[in-house]
């Protein structure tokens, strides 16, 4: 069983997300990604997070990351490669802990980090 973890929003437009989703009763605290890029986290769960989008864009044009909590990453990665799942990064220690990123169908990208 997989637990909901975070919505990522990629955005060109960091401070005015960041207003308008505190607008609507979030509270952020300013964090540094392990790449020294700085974001914007909620201080609740699940997640909210706002993050900039390169001016490149992201692969796909989407603009969601979803990340969910997994028991055995391994299994879940390796039933997900049986069925043809694109594999964006296979399982690995990261500052996030032990995860892997998994294009869902439509393209979004799915984080996942074992529990």
């Amino acid at each position: 069983m997989s637990q909901f973890r975070a919505i990522v929003v990629h955005t060109l437009q960091l401070h005015a997300l960041t207003t308008f989703y505190t607008q609507l009763g979030f509270r952020f605290e300013c964090l540094q990604a392990y790449n020294g890029i700085m974001y914007y986290a909620s201080k609740s769960l699940p997640k909210l997070e706002i993050r900039p989008l390169h001016k490149s864009g992201q692969s796909n044009g989407n603009t969601v990351t979803l990340e969910f909590g997994i028991k055995d990453l391994d299994q879940v990665v390796k039933q997900l490669t049986s069925r043809g799942i694109s594999i964006v990064q296979h399982p690995t220690s990261t500052p996030l802990g032990y995860s892997a990123i998994v294009l869902d169908p439509d393209g979004r990208r799915v984080t996942l980090v074992q529990v």
